[in-house]
């Protein structure tokens, strides 16, 4: 089996701020290929035959296409035209589901056209065919599920049109694909995680509205320009849309409840979210849109009750207002914004966490209700209205402010500067210090003295609470009405600015003027050199001077200085490969890099990152990490005054060392019929890497043919797949085994001429009473003398059914065989041997349980309670019906096949448990005979098909209560169809010329009953014939379930015997599920009764009542 891993070269990321970015790159490896298609390339030649793939055969009348030419590379440019049908020892198999690389190191794959009956395209089948140009899924409408990496780095190049079948897209499915468009399907369910990464469209997409999960990465690292969030979806998953750099536009749905970890992250382009319909919005993930391009206002929706750190950091939003049930707003959730409107946080918010607010305009708080306001959450800004007068502020929460007013009052107050409250302490505690101008304060009475010509001044305050030193700052105070009010400002680099930041409106002449044409005008020039430059320049340090101008009559410069960031964060990041050695490897610094928050970054030294935890040797994926050392240079490079943290999502990755098993060896057997394996004593293997290792028979299985052959031929050995994992398990994850490099062979060589077998006809005595016949042909061949070519009707006599012979049935050998038929001789009419009808027994002797005297000391305990359910007197016993011989029988309950017809321990060859209706095993009667107490015995064979019993022949009891025809006897009106593969319609009586298939649940109306040899036909209101087989149909209306509803959590899978998991539903969603039909597992186990099961969209769930509820029935 090839096992992959996608490294983080594949899709690594790095993440310039806050939390590392590490993204899940699922468990396969990618070996070296072509990473583009060169040139367009035209078919050669076209594989269409069946004989052109491999195949697995399935129980259920499926095939699976498991490879392709026998693993030969085409040289050429192909075309794979999958069959719709296939034929196997002369039974026809649907293709519903193409196997893990089935068509792997093809390269020259170029065209594929999809089966109709295709239901399942599995992990990995399509991975890495760069040269795929187109793939055909016009007759594949059966196609509900396409496995994790199906078309992983490959094509179609023409497109992706997916019928609206297809409920769910797996992890990876077309990650790295070259497909430009797609057509998501009307009836999809499930994105898988990275199933379209780096996917290369730029057509605005619009998701299905029965889409309900988006899965983590899902469109990472691609070119989409807007999307439209489909109605029913309640989560994007996380990263689901990062580093997307086209994308402008996404309009949030009402049903949407959480958006995921960094599902925006780095899409700076992203100006427009529609938040209008995100009614039900509860969760806003860490990262979830940092550094994208967004702007202008939002208004949270009622729901949201947690928006993630750094959620906002870095982008250009002006105005946030907050619904009623926020509870959580996390570390540096909106810093580095410009938030400069009143800022309210409800009182349903318990915590603001550190940086919250950093780095805004905000000039107005109001916090209600009772939160833990973190260190520096409103720091940097320029705060002098703050109440929160029930909150628990921590040391440091509101530092830093930077405020202007523009006052010609004669006095001036404290009151008149500051409206705070920081849990009961106001701005009467605010120490004044550094004032300029010979202003000077009273703290007594919180008064101004400013002398008469003094038309500005500055100074800083402090305010200390409970909880130490809260509220900290510096104040311009213009002591006069300017004609042009503008203001000095800080602000830091990588922020925004704009002219309108430091204007705070002009009054010229009489007449209010704003920033703009026709208005007030601005210029800025570098305060350094006073150089004209166009505007504010914040991707570093430095300082401008901007000058606010109305034509000549007024004009007012202020100061923008703008400072390296008071935190910065760091992010190491990057990945190195490598493949096991056994020995430890070192780190390049080349495939590492340090970036700083504030967009510089810094150029790592020998010793400045190490592993995490370990030393790099054995396979797996390290963290990589900065070393004390490496920090202590950091810290020199950006300066002592910076406060730095930060985080790492470096990695070293080391992929397990490649072994290639080698096979060897051949075995050979004679033609016999039978089926054959290969045995381990006849093969050896070795692996590449030195290491012995000693096969078993379970290790090694024909191709395509775990079960064994039974026709001649020369047949390939490979490895199983019990064997492949045993091989692992001894080599260990350090490496990885490889394709088989098979030289095996196992060889049934072809049968010689056998003996003959006679077949004669005697009298009670022994004599000839009829030619003999006699069979030929190869050893190992069947013989069935069971049919009517042999078991002849003689005229005066009658075939003795208590005398059957034991070998009717054989296989031709090297010896001679002789199958003896007796006969009694009339002594009046009779009815011939096949033709049996009903029979009513003479008194006593119809009686199952017989006198308890005379009953066998041998017999089961579990026989003796299904017999004694008839009653004891046989006065009392109602007629018992007796099966023509020929005529289908099954079983009620459970019952036991035995080899004679006095039923023991010993005798017992199997049982039959009882099973569902649709599913109870059948039986054909060839015989009857009676036990030593008088019990009527069927003789039969097995019918039962894809069992092991099938063909079994011995006898089983014809007790009404326990057996029954299979075949309904008289007419009805009405019928329901109960298989779940549904019932043909037919325009012959002999169900010849199919008209249509009726789904299961279908009621039928009848208006005859006709027979065809034994069985019985009923003829439809339309003239169609269908069968009288009760395991298909029933007489009658019977209700199907239509619509179930979860009572909890549920899975549902991809099979009936709940083997696959494919989707898993919370509790929370009490998920309603559309039956579209039921069925049962183990469905062809005579061990095991099966569980019932509803099939639904995408696969099946559980029946069981203690998990679903029915809320529809029709």
């Amino acid at each position: 089996m090839k096992n992959f891993k996608l490294t983080a070269a594949a899709l690594g990321l790095v993440l310039g701020l806050g939390a590392s970015v590490n993204v899940d790159n699922g468990l396969f490896e990618q070996p070296a290929r072509a990473e583009t298609v060169s040139t367009a390339k035209t078919v050669q030649k076209t594989f269409s035959d069946q004989t052109n793939f491999d195949w697995t055969y399935n129980t259920d009348g499926t095939a699976t296409l498991s490879g392709f030419n026998n693993g030969t590379v085409v040289s050429e440019p192909f075309e794979a035209d999958i069959p719709d049908t296939i034929t196997h020892d002369g039974q026809t198999y649907k293709v519903t589901s193409i196997a893990p690389y089935a068509f792997w190191q093809q390269n020259n794959l170029i065209k594929v056209v999809m089966p109709k009956y295709l239901t399942t395209i599995q992990d990995n089948a399509f991975i890495y065919h760069a040269d795929l140009q187109q793939v055909d899924f016009s007759k594949a409408t059966n196609l509900t599920t396409i496995g994790d990496q199906a078309f992983f780095s490959s094509g179609p190049t023409d497109g992706i049109n997916l019928p609206d079948s297809v409920t769910t897209i797996g992890n990876s499915a077309f990650a790295s694909s070259q497909a430009k468009s797609i057509h998501f399907p009307a009836k999809l369910e499930t994105i898988g995680k990275q199933a379209f990464a780096s996917w290369p469209g730029t057509d605005p997409i619009t998701l299905p509205d029965s889409l309900t999960s988006l899965g983590d990465g899902a469109f990472i690292y691609s070119q989409i320009p807007s999307v439209t969030l489909p109605a029913n979806l309640t989560r994007i998953g996380s990263q689901a849309f990062l580093h997307n750099p086209n994308l402008t536009k996404v309009v949030l749905n009402s049903k949407l409840t959480q958006i995921g970890s960094q599902a925006f992250l780095y899409d700076d382009n992203l100006s427009d979210v529609n938040w209008q319909d995100a009614s039900s919005l509860e969760t806003i993930g860490d990262n979830a849109f940092t550094f994208t391009g967004l702007k202008g206002s939002i208004a949270f929706p009622d729901a949201l009750q947690t928006i993630g750190s750094q959620a906002f950091l870095g982008n250009k939003l002006t105005t946030v207002d907050f619904g009623q049930n926020l509870k959580t707003i996390g570390d540096a959730a909106f810093a580095y914004n410009a938030i400069n409107n009143s800022l309210v946080i409800p009182a349903s918010v318990q915590s603001i966490g550190s940086l919250a607010f950093f780095g805004n305009h905000l000039t107005q708080v109001g916090i209600n209700g009772t939160p833990t306001v973190a260190t520096d959450s409103f720091s940097y800004n320029r705060i002098t209205k703050y109440a929160a007068s029930n909150a628990t502020i921590s040391s440091g929460a509101v530092q830093h402010q930077t405020a202007t007013a523009f006052d010609d009052s004669p006095t001036l107050s404290i009151n008149s500067l500051f409206n705070v409250n920081f849990t009961g302490t106001t701005q009467s505690k605010i120490a004044i210090s550094n004032l300029t101008n010979n202003v000077t304060y009273h703290q007594d009475s919180g008064t101004f003295t400013i002398p008469e010509t003094t038309n500005q001044f500055e100074f800083d305050w402090t305010l200390t609470a409970a909880n130490g030193q809260v509220y900290t700052g510096h104040y311009t105070v213009v002591h006069e009405i300017p004609d042009i009010r503008a203001f000095n400002s800080q602000i830091y680099v990588g922020s925004s600015w704009t002219a309108q930041d430091n204007f705070n409106g002009a009054t010229i002449n009489g007449k209010d003027l704003e920033l703009g044409e026709g208005g007030i005008q601005y210029k800025v020039t570098n305060a350094a050199n006073n150089e004209p430059v166009d505007t504010v320049d914040t991707s570093k340090a430095g300082k401008f001077n901007v000058t606010y101008f109305y034509g000549t009559s007024a004009q007012r410069t202020v100061t923008v200085d703008v400072l390296p960031q008071a935190n910065l964060i760091y992010t190491l990041s990057g990945d190195q490969e490598g493949t096991y050695t056994g020995n430890a490897q070192s780190l390049d610094l080349g495939k590492y890099s340090l970036n700083l928050s504030n967009g510089e970054s810094y150029t790592l030294k020998a010793g400045d990152i190490a592993v995490k935890e370990g030393n790099l040797t054995g396979a797996g994926t390290y963290q990589i990490v900065l070393t004390s050392q490496g920090l202590d240079n950091l810290k020199k490079d950006v300066g002592a005054g910076a406060n730095l943290t930060g985080s790492s999502s470096a990695t070293f990755t080391i992929t397990p060392k490649t072994v290639t098993p080698t096979l060897t060896g051949n075995e050979a057997v004679a033609y016999d019929g039978n089926a054959h394996k290969p045995t381990a004593g006849h093969y050896t293997i070795s692996l590449d890497n030195g290491e012995d290792y000693s096969l078993k028979d379970s290790d090694i299985q024909i191709v395509n043919q775990p079960d064994g052959v039974t026709q001649s031929g020369t047949y390939d050995v490979t490895l199983s797949q019990s064997g492949k994992n045993d091989i692992q398990k001894q080599i260990g994850a350090n490496y990885q085994l490889a394709n088989v490099d098979t030289k095996a062979v196992f060889t049934i060589n072809k049968a010689a001429d056998a003996k003959p077998v006679t077949v004669k006809y005697v009298d009670e005595s022994g004599k000839e009473i009829h030619k003999p016949q006699i069979i030929t042909g190869k050893v190992g061949e069947a013989y069935d003398t069971t049919t009517k070519t042999y078991q002849i009707s003689i005229d005066g006599y009658t075939l003795n059914q208590a005398k059957l012979p034991t070998n009717e049935k054989g296989k031709l050998s090297d010896k001679e065989q002789t199958v003896t038929y007796v006969y009694t001789k009339n002594t009046t009419p009779s009815t011939p041997s096949g033709d049996t009808g009903t029979a009513t027994p003479t008194p006593g002797s119809g009686s199952e349980s017989g006198s308890s005297s005379s009953s066998s000391s041998t017999s089961s305990s579990s026989d003796s309670a299904l017999e004694s359910s008839t009653p004891s007197t046989s006065t009392q016993q109602k007629p018992l019906l007796i099966a023509k011989k020929g005529a289908a029988v099954y079983s009620l309950k459970k019952i036991g096949l035995y080899s004679s017809k006095n039923f023991s321990d010993k005798a017992r060859k199997t049982w039959y448990v009882s099973k569902p209706r649709i599913y109870r095993p059948m039986f054909v009667v060839t015989g009857y005979t009676r036990s030593s107490t008088g019990k009527l015995r069927y003789k039969v064979r097995d019918v039962n098909h894809l069992t092991k019993n099938r063909n079994k022949t011995g006898y089983i009891t014809a007790n009404w209560q326990y057996v029954r025809p299979v075949y309904y006897a008289a007419k009805h009106t009405t019928f329901t169809v109960i298989n779940p593969r549904g019932v043909n319609a037919y325009r012959k009586v002999n169900l010849t010329g199919k008209v249509t298939n009726y789904k299961q649940g279908t009621v039928l109306k009848v208006k005859g009953i006709t027979h065809h040899n034994l069985t019985t036909r009923y003829i439809l209101s339309n003239g169609q014939y269908i069968t009288g087989n009760r395991k298909l149909v029933q007489m009658g209306r019977h209700k199907q379930v239509k619509t179930v509803r979860a009572k909890g959590a549920i899975n549902r899978h991809r099979d009936v015997n709940l083997s696959y998991r494919s989707q898993h539903y919370s509790k929370k969603q009490q998920k309603v599920f559309k039956v579209y039909g039921f069925d049962y597992s183990r469905g062809n186990s005579v061990t095991k009764h099966g569980t019932l099961r509803y099939r639904v969209a995408g696969g099946y769930i559980t029946g069981n009542a203690k998990y679903v509820r029915i809320i529809d029935s029709k």
